[in-house]
């Protein structure tokens, strides 16, 4: 839900709320045995963006989720742990500018950083080893452009107003929290992922009856590259959007 709250002279300050919830899958391979972990989540989401009238914007957003997970595992019959709480959260502030290249084209050049944390409950799995986490927390900082083409026409039979919003970008990640740390049976894990990444992707919305319906897809293909095409991971979304 998004709803302007202030209009200044220089720009209008727009005010959202989100609910969502998400199921994941995770398939684990070992040489001791694979494993899986199955997560439901839930949580609500706001954010104040500023969009000032020369195309500046700023927005700064905060996420709250609650999990639950089953962990379970090849080498014993019953889960290793059923029904394990997690909570996390998540806060981050994006700036970017739109400059206009040509008609009906814009490049915008834009930068971000959020900090995300999320913990699980400690438990005791079958073979009587404890199982604890540290706060696992990231902190990307992301640096982008974006090319973005749009366009707008009244539609032939209804007259009502109809866009499409095309676009390609190009980003570059930074993690300034490297390790993430794990405790089992009172011996210290610690996992370490690679630092820098970079991402390609493309994207496009079709809207019509005045914005009131829309079509949006997108898709983005993420490499890390300190280990270009080893570490790797490509996503795609897509909805349909219905404003009242």
């Amino acid at each position: 839900m998004d709803r302007p709250v202030r209009e200044t002279d220089g720009g209008v300050i727009v005010a959202s709320l989100s609910f969502g919830y998400g199921s994941v899958q995770t398939d684990v391979s070992a040489d001791d045995g694979d494993g899986g972990i199955d997560t439901d989540g839930y949580g609500f989401g706001g954010s104040l963006t500023w969009f000032r009238d020369d195309a500046l914007y700023v927005d700064g957003q905060a996420q709250i989720m609650w999990y639950d997970s089953d962990l379970t595992s090849d080498v014993v019959d019953e889960d290793l742990v059923s029904g394990n709480d997690g909570f996390g959260y998540a806060l981050g502030v994006e700036v970017g500018k739109r400059i206009p290249v040509g008609p009906g084209w814009t490049v915008t050049p834009q930068g971000q950083i959020f900090y995300s944390s999320v913990d699980f409950d400690s438990f005791t799995d079958p073979f009587g080893a404890r199982v604890s986490g540290d706060e696992g927390a990231r902190a990307p900082v992301r640096v982008g452009v974006s090319l973005d083409q749009e366009s707008a026409w009244r539609g032939a039979e209804r007259g009502d107003p109809r866009r499409t919003h095309f676009y390609g970008i190009a980003n570059l990640y930074y993690d300034l929290i490297e390790d993430t740390d794990v405790t089992v049976g009172g011996t210290g894990l610690t996992s370490s992922g690679d630092r820098v990444w970079g991402s390609l992707g493309v994207g496009g919305s079709y809207s019509w009856n005045d914005g009131v319906y829309a079509v949006y897809g997108e898709g983005l293909v993420r490499t890390s590259l300190s280990s270009f095409g080893d570490s790797y991971a490509n996503s795609a979304s897509a909805g349909f959007r219905i404003a009242w």
